[in-house]
């Protein structure tokens, strides 16, 4: 019982260092995080895009055909930038 409760501390101890030394700044409690906001939605199958009112496109979802318009393919569940001309 001993050794599991300084694992635990032991653990925690690591899981706070490894906190303190990231440069995510969170947003407090009930404060939005800034962003443009969307002017026209489009939406796929299994793939989703939205112009911002900047005029740029954030698209996520499959990817398969290279819907999401950036030259790697890969599935985006968070809204990735569209690569244009």
């Amino acid at each position: 019982m001993k050794g599991m409760r300084l694992r635990v501390a032991a653990l925690t101890i690591l899981l706070i260092l490894l906190l303190a030394s990231c440069s995510i700044t969170w947003p407090r409690w009930g404060q939005p995080i800034e962003e443009p906001a969307v002017s026209q939605v489009s939406a796929g199958s299994f793939h989703t895009c939205a112009r911002l009112s900047s005029g740029q496109v954030k698209c996520w979802g499959y990817n398969d055909d290279g819907q999401l318009g950036n030259p790697n393919y890969d599935y985006s569940n968070v809204p990735v930038f569209i690569v244009g001309p």
